[in-house]
């Protein structure tokens, strides 16, 4: 009986544990796909600039530090 309920334990820890993952994995792609998303929306994407007007000019586009002399369009996301 004892052995039973372990693997009954057993089994219901593995099926949390793949539900985590797969939640996580959702997550990761739907992020994934709201990125390409305003990448799509900002047409002058990865082009080098040197203030927010050379980039389009929608609210999600700046141009972004990415170097100690250079600067590039990029989308505006939550962690930018």
């Amino acid at each position: 009986m004892k052995f039973q309920t372990t693997i009954a334990l057993i089994c219901i820890a593995f099926f949390v544990f793949t539900k985590a993952e797969s939640s996580k994995t959702e997550e990761a792609s739907r992020i994934m796909y709201e990125e390409q998303e305003l990448e799509r929306d900002c047409k002058s994407y990865g082009v080098e600039c040197d203030d927010h007007s050379e980039c389009c000019s929608g609210l999600r586009c700046l141009c972004h530090h990415i170097g100690p002399f250079t600067h590039k369009c990029v989308c505006k996301t939550k962690d930018r």
